[in-house]
């Protein structure tokens, strides 16, 4: 019960501060990184498990001994993000943008985009409208309280994302049967269901049920990130084929999402899972 009372509370304080951030819209976006830095500081001290979280998975990625400034610069990050979300589309519009890879925009108008916790991923969103003209279904977790998922599906529908919770299999599935695009992040396992992976020579549990219907019907699927670094926005994406085996698909997404990791270690933003770490606590103590 005290669990349950603790997580309610730091879900209507993290709605305050998101309205707090979006009522800051007009401000500078400068001006609400100072906010969500100062936040990312209290944060790194205060969450004693989200940091021990954040320090775990560094040593996975970094193999080192993990310095107070790395933790923070996660948090830091992921504070940055929120700053974001009010100006989700502007933020696309007039930053200079760099698109890897020859698959970006998909050719079909019904596809699954597998993508991570790196970066932003919500700018997808206005990404996949100005090509498409379409809004983009994307599979979130069910936040509670309940106020607080509502946020976010106002405020991603402003920027052409519809938000369907993780816990709706029959419309998840629905959308890709009536040839709609589906969007899905595939680093952290929310509910029950799960396949295991190696990242970094650790187990880790990912979500891959949406991913394999999708190719039980032959819809093309999508592996892609969105990393935003000194103005300048880079979105990577690739196209995985469909007639593949689901051992090999996500024998790729997992080579995928461990190349974006080594590469963006700080912009990571998976604060609420834990690896399993033996090996590496091993290392740290050596």
């Amino acid at each position: 019960m005290v669990k349950n009372f603790i997580n309610l509370m730091s879900g209507y304080f993290k709605l305050l501060l998101l309205w707090l951030l979006d009522l800051m819209h007009p401000f500078p976006l400068e001006v609400r990184y100072c906010i969500t830095d100062l936040m990312a500081v209290l944060t790194s001290i205060i969450c004693v498990k989200k940091r021990n979280v954040v320090k775990k998975n560094l040593l996975v990625i970094n193999r080192k001994k993990v310095r107070e400034t790395d933790i923070r610069a996660v948090f830091k990050s992921y504070g940055r993000y929120w700053a974001e979300l009010p100006d989700i589309t502007s933020l696309w519009i007039r930053q200079f943008k760099i698109i890897c890879g020859p698959d970006f925009p998909p050719e079909e108008k019904c596809f699954l985009g597998v993508t991570f916790h790196i970066g932003n991923f919500e700018l997808f969103g206005p990404a996949l409208f100005e090509v498409t003209g379409c809004d983009l279904s994307v599979v979130a977790e069910r936040l509670y309280p309940a106020a607080l998922f509502d946020f976010f599906f106002r405020i991603r529908k402003r920027h052409h994302i519809h938000t369907i919770a993780h816990d709706d299999a029959r419309k998840i599935l629905s959308v890709l049967k009536e040839g709609k695009p589906l969007g899905v992040l595939c680093d952290r396992c929310i509910g029950a269901n799960g396949i295991n992976i190696n990242l970094f020579g650790t187990n880790w549990v990912v979500p891959m049920s949406v991913v394999k219907y999708a190719l039980s019907l032959k819809i093309p699927v999508y592996c892609a990130y969105c990393i935003q670094q000194e103005s300048v926005i880079q979105l990577v994406c690739k196209k995985i084929d469909a007639r593949k085996s689901f051992d090999t698909v996500t024998a790729e997404i997992a080579q995928t999402l461990e190349h974006a990791i080594s590469n963006y270690p700080f912009l990571w933003h998976n604060i609420s899972s834990v690896l399993n770490l033996k090996t590496v606590e091993i290392k740290e103590n050596q």
